[in-house]
């Protein structure tokens, strides 16, 4: 049987190398494509004993960035002090997990986390791709 010497193999090698690099003429889906969310800043209405906040959900395009409540009257954090503390730490696990899926919420906040889960639930709906 003939010998099969190093430089042959190497020479095919090559030559899959080659074929491999220049045959691939499928683009590439852009990193806009990619991920879960739309980029963007999305926002829904919140209200609270008849006072109406917004709450915007800042996401890139496979991460929460930010939770906010814009628009939030004195009056709204004077009835509800902890409006503040409960976003907050319901802003820390949603941008751990990307969701509302799985959350806890103290007991003392329980009517107040629950309303700003439903407006995060609705702003990352209409982020979703």
């Amino acid at each position: 049987p003939p010998d099969i010497t190093l430089s042959s193999s190497s020479a095919a090698s090559d030559v899959y190398k080659r074929q491999h690099i220049t045959s691939g003429t499928r683009k590439m889906p852009d990193e806009a494509s990619l991920g879960t969310f739309n980029p963007g800043v999305y926002t829904t209405s919140v209200t609270l004993s008849g006072n109406t906040m917004e709450l915007a959900v800042t996401v890139d395009s496979d991460i929460v960035k930010s939770i906010r409540l814009v628009n939030t009257s004195e009056t709204v954090e004077t009835m509800y002090p902890l409006i503040s503390s409960s976003l907050e730490a319901l802003e820390k696990q949603v941008r751990e997990k990307g969701s509302t899926d799985g959350i806890t919420y103290s007991a003392d906040a329980k009517y107040t986390s629950l309303v700003l889960i439903n407006a995060i639930d609705t702003a990352l709906d209409k982020a979703k791709k």
